[in-house]
């Protein structure tokens, strides 16, 4: 018992951790960039830190709206959520659960990510997408697939019994 208490420990520091990677990247990764018409030169822009800010650039003046807002509040908040329900779920013997509303919440938060970014490069024309956007799309999608991945194993557990399972298994029914 002990064992999973400490397995599941460093398992919950894990994913604290790389949660903290997402959102250092959030902060300092250029999320667009703007290129203007008849120059070979282009602008790229964070979210939140820097010079070349969405929140500081007078590009964006008018543009920020508090949907925008919202949505990164939104997206800080949730991954947190997520992996601190998972660790309650867990703790109290609902492992299925746990992992079906932490992959559940992360498949929102990319899809709320996404709808973000894009609903600025629609009011923008020359503003295209930046590695930013794609590497925290990739940390929701390594969340979402070890979610994934720990669902199916239960789900073949419960399906396909051990042969220590199957023997208690014959002698209740003998019994």
């Amino acid at each position: 018992m002990v064992k999973g208490k400490i397995k599941f420990n460093h398992q919950l520091w894990r994913q604290l951790g790389l949660f903290t990677a997402y959102v250092l990247t959030l902060l300092m990764s250029p999320f667009y960039i703007y290129q203007k018409i008849g120059e070979n030169d282009s602008a790229r822009f964070t979210i939140f830190l820097g010079e070349h800010s969405l929140y500081n650039a007078k590009e964006f003046e008018g543009l920020l709206n508090s949907y925008f807002t919202i949505s990164l509040v939104i997206l800080f908040v949730l991954p947190v959520l997520a992996i601190f329900l998972k660790y309650l779920l867990d703790k109290t013997g609902y492992p299925l659960l746990a992992h079906l509303q932490s992959l559940l919440i992360f498949v929102a938060c990319s899809i709320i990510l996404i709808f973000t970014m894009f609903s600025m490069t629609v009011q923008i024309d020359l503003l295209r997408l930046e590695w930013g956007f794609y590497l925290c799309q990739a940390f929701y999608w390594i969340f979402i697939l070890r979610e994934w991945w720990n669902i199916s194993g239960i789900v073949y557990r419960r399906n396909h019994p051990s042969d220590d399972e199957r023997a208690e298994e014959k002698e209740q029914s003998a019994e």
